[in-house]
């Protein structure tokens, strides 16, 4: 039986160092959140005050007050959250795109996040309702059933992560 040199048998090892360094230097760091997003324009006559944000994924409901009255500038920025089952995060946004002065053209933006424990799966229904509880008028109702896509922000391979993802249009959008 030949034995290799002690020179032989490690000669590999710088070919392999190259090559994994080469493949963990490919890829970058960025992070991305398996879910389900919504967002756009508000339609309404009149400002909102207080908007009650109700979320659902199948059958699960939760619910957040947005209070556009404790809005500052120049962000005019009001954040709410809330959970449901299966370790889902629901966090809603409701923002004026035009800070300053001429606030009034509010926008939303909600994301439904999963856990860790959440098992997405095509054919979930995500229910979103939006109602300004000043006037009492429903200016969202949602009701959709989605089919997730893969999302790799570092483009796959053996750079992760890898996330499911849906995006959800705003009626009238």
């Amino acid at each position: 039986m030949a034995s290799l040199s002690s020179r032989g048998r490690f000669a590999w090892i710088p070919v392999i160092t190259v090559w994994l360094g080469a493949i963990s230097g490919c890829c970058n760091e960025a992070t991305c959140q398996s879910g389900v997003g919504l967002g756009g324009p508000l339609t309404s006559s009149e400002t909102p005050a207080r908007l009650k944000v109700t979320g659902c994924r199948n059958g699960s409901c939760g619910e957040a007050r947005l209070d556009t009255t404790t809005t500052h500038p120049p962000n005019n920025i009001v954040n709410g959250r809330f959970g449901l089952a299966e370790g889902v995060t629901v966090n809603c946004s409701l923002f004026d795109p035009r800070s300053g002065p001429n606030v009034g053209s509010w926008e939303i933006g909600i994301f439904f996040a999963a856990g860790d424990d959440t098992d997405l799966e095509d054919g979930d229904e995500y229910k979103v309702v939006i109602v300004d509880e000043d006037t009492g008028t429903e200016l969202v109702h949602l009701v959709k059933h989605v089919d997730y896509g893969e999302q790799q922000p570092n483009g796959g391979g053996f750079c992760g992560p890898t996330c499911d993802v849906a995006t959800l249009h705003m009626p009238g959008a």
